[in-house]
């Protein structure tokens, strides 16, 4: 009995153990899904900043509008802000971690396209700086953010699904590693009640002989 009880508690501390890890799986999953799901709504910001850029940037070639300029250079900033944020929300991923260099990288050449023409603004005149925006050049960097920015988002919904997959799996796991603990708990209260019952039985049984004993001694010595 006693072995017995030392082999159910010594179950009950490791099927614990086991539980706390996996808790600890289910909430480091729950922290990838979110920032999974953060990264989608940032690499999306991202795109409709760079696109925002390059509209503030023809609207001022156009116009020459100072208005426009601050709200390209305000553009600009923003961006920068934003990568510093995607650069901690691509992870560990070495193919995240391409995507986002290459990104970055396209977005500051597609940044210093349009700041150099800018440079020559003023030199050039308008019609000489519309025939620079209106080159290939340009629109080949800001195709290229749009594609990278897709292939960055793809890859981090195959991630989401893995991810919430896993998260799935852990958290059957831990349910399931909970209802051993309980049924464990159950049974170890179960045994103690049973050999509790037991041993007041022998104890009534004893009692029993014990007085029919002393009824006896009691006689014979009468």
């Amino acid at each position: 009995y006693v072995t017995g009880v030392k082999v159910l508690l010594v179950s009950i501390i490791l099927i614990i153990i086991v539980s706390v890890y996996q808790s600890q799986v289910v909430i480091k999953n729950g922290k990838r899904i979110r920032n999974t799901e953060e990264l989608l709504l940032h690499s999306k910001k991202i795109l409709a900043l760079a696109l925002d850029n390059e509209s503030s940037f023809r609207a001022y070639v156009l116009t020459g509008s100072q208005t426009l300029l601050h709200s390209f250079e305000r553009s600009q900033k923003e961006i920068k802000k934003a990568f510093k944020y995607l650069n901690t929300l691509t992870g560990e991923s070495s193919v995240q971690k391409n995507n986002y260099d290459s990104l970055l990288y396209y977005v500051n050449t597609r940044i210093g396209f349009t700041n150099r023409i800018l440079s020559n603004y003023e030199k050039d005149g308008v019609s000489a700086s519309m025939k620079t925006v209106e080159i290939s050049e340009g629109k080949l960097y800001t195709d290229r953010i749009r594609l990278l920015v897709d292939k960055l988002r793809d890859t981090e919904r195959l991630m989401l699904v893995a991810y919430r997959n896993a998260n799935e799996k852990s958290v059957k796991n831990l349910q399931r590693i909970l209802l051993l603990v309980v049924a464990g708990v159950f049974l170890l209260l179960g045994a103690f009640i049973h050999k509790t019952r037991i041993d007041n039985i022998e104890k009534e049984k004893t009692a029993a002989t014990l007085k029919k004993l002393n009824d006896e001694l009691e006689q014979r010595v009468k």
